[in-house]
């Protein structure tokens, strides 16, 4: 892994998530959301840090009304 200002950002980030939600709680929006993504790239793009089709890195989280609109596309329950 590569460290410049990008990865350092996102780590510190998810940490900073991981501790908020154990002591404080994340809203149930952003919680489907690590739940679904860890569900879906379980086997590829977890293991590699990427995503395997295109390459990028995982997206920020969405807002609940990104994440609403994203279920009712992908007919996520």
């Amino acid at each position: 892994m590569k460290y410049n200002l990008i990865n350092i950002k996102n780590f510190l980030q998810g940490y900073s998530r991981f501790y908020y939600d154990k002591y404080i709680g994340l809203p149930v929006y952003q919680k489907e959301q690590i739940d679904y993504r860890l569900k879906q790239c379980e086997n590829d793009c977890a293991k590699t840090g990427h995503c395997i089709h295109c390459g990028c890195t995982f997206p920020d989280i969405l807002s609940i009304e990104e994440w609403d609109n994203f279920k009712i596309k992908n007919d996520i329950k």
